[in-house]
C-alpha cells in the first residue's frame, strides 16, 4: 500500500525548528546582555552632566599583548557574527589617520593636515586663545567648546587659554618639542592671569579639568608616572583627544596611550569586544590587525554607528555606538 506523505506534519515539524533555533539565539543573547552590564563606577570630580562609567569586559585570552599583533592576514578577525557584521575596506595609509594615533619619534606623523580648522565663528566666551591663528583637528571644536563651557559653569572661571596645538614653539614656554602635536589632537593649556600667562598645573579649582576631560574625549597625554611608556617627563598642560570611550577606558584602567593600543588588542570583533558605558552611551571596541602594504577587509556593524581609527602603529580600532546589549538589532 502507497502511504501518502503528509505535507503538513512537515511543514508543522519545520516550524517547530525554526521556533527552537530562534528561541535558543534568543537565550544566548539574553543571557550576554545580563552579564554584559557591570556595576556602575563613579568617575572622580563633579559634572553638570551624567558622569558613571561601566566595568569593562576582560578579554578572552591569557592576558594583555606582549608582542604586536601579526600583519601578515587578518585572520585573527575571522569569526566574527555574519549576520551582524559586515566588511569596509581600509588601505594601509590609513592607518596613520584617527584620533587614537600613536606619533612619537618611532612612530612618526604621516598625515597631511589637511583636516585642520581655526575658532573662528565657532569658539564660545569660556575660555581664552593666544591668538586666532591656533588651529586644531576639526574633531575637538565641538568637545573643546563643551568641556570649557561646563568648566566654567562649574567654577566661575574662563581665564584657562588654548597656548599651542598643532606647532611646536620653539623658545616658548611650553618649548618642548612633542611630536603628536602636527596630528591637530593636541592643546596645551595655560592661565591668563593679571601679571601675564603663567602654566596650567591642574591645581585647585582648575583640577575640574583633570578629572572631567575624559567626558569630553580628552586624556592628561603624559602623566608622571608613566614616563617609562611614554618616553617623555610629566606633562600637565598638555591634553590629547582620543575620543569619550577611549578616554574612559584609559582612565578606568589607568592607561596612556601606548599602554592602551596594547591593551586593545586583546578585544576581537569575534565576541569579545571592550563594552563601555559612558554618559549613557554605550560603546564597544576592537581591534582588527591591518594587511601590511595592502587592503585591510575590517568588520562592522551593518546597523549601527561606527567610526575607524588607525593606531599609526599596524592596526585598526572600531569604536561602535551599539544598540543596548551590543545585540546589533
Amino acid at each position: 500500500m502507497n502511504r501518502r506523505f503528509d505535507f503538513g506534519r512537515l511543514a508543522v515539524a519545520l516550524a517547530l525548528i525554526i521556533l527552537l533555533i530562534f528561541g535558543i539565539d534568543f537565550i544566548r543573547r539574553s543571557l550576554i546582555q545580563l552579564f554584559h552590564k557591570q556595576p556602575e563606577i563613579q568617575l572622580e570630580g563633579g559634572s553638570s552632566v551624567s558622569d558613571t562609567v561601566d566595568s569593562v569586559h576582560e578579554p578572552v585570552g591569557t592576558g594583555a599583548a606582549t608582542t604586536p599583533a601579526s600583519t601578515e592576514d587578518t585572520s585573527s578577525a575571522a569569526g566574527y557574527d555574519t549576520e551582524r557584521f559586515t566588511t569596509v575596506s581600509k588601505p594601509y595609509t590609513e592607518v596613520g589617520a584617527g584620533p587614537l594615533i600613536l606619533v612619537n619619534q618611532e612612530h612618526p606623523y604621516t598625515g597631511s593636515g589637511s583636516e585642520l580648522a581655526s575658532f573662528s565663528g565657532t569658539k564660545n566666551d569660556s575660555f581664552r586663545l593666544k591668538n586666532f591663528g591656533l588651529m586644531v583637528h576639526s574633531d575637538l571644536l565641538t568637545p573643546l567648546n563643551d568641556m570649557f563651557a561646563a568648566f566654567s559653569q562649574a567654577t566661575g572661571l574662563k581665564n584657562v587659554m588654548l597656548y599651542s596645538t598643532h606647532e611646536n614653539y620653539a623658545g616658548g614656554m611650553y618649548d618642548t618639542t612633542i611630536p603628536e602635536r602636527q596630528t591637530g589632537y593636541c592643546v596645551d593649556l595655560s592661565l591668563l592671569q593679571d601679571d601675564g600667562i603663567g602654566r596650567f598645573t591642574g591645581a585647585d579649582k582648575y583640577s575640574w579639568i583633570v578629572s572631567n576631560c575624559t567626558q569630553y574625549g580628552f586624556v592628561q597625554r603624559y602623566p608622571g608616572d608613566k614616563k617609562n611608556a611614554t618616553g617623555l617627563e610629566e606633562n600637565t598642560w598638555h591634553y590629547r583627544y582620543v575620543g569619550t570611550p577611549h578616554a574612559a577606558l584609559m582612565k578606568q584602567n589607568n592607561l596612556c596611550l601606548e599602554e592602551y593600543l596594547e591593551w586593545i588588542r586583546d578585544y576581537t570583533p569575534s565576541g569579545n569586544q571592550a563594552a563601555i558605558t559612558v554618559n549613557g552611551t554605550y560603546y564597544e571596541v576592537y581591534y582588527v590587525p591591518a594587511v601590511q602594504g595592502n587592503t585591510t577587509e575590517v568588520p562592522v556593524p551593518k546597523n549601527d554607528a561606527y567610526t575607524i581609527s588607525g593606531d599609526n602603529i599596524g592596526g585598526f580600532i572600531v569604536t561602535v555606538q551599539a544598540t543596548i546589549g551590543g545585540s546589533g538589532t
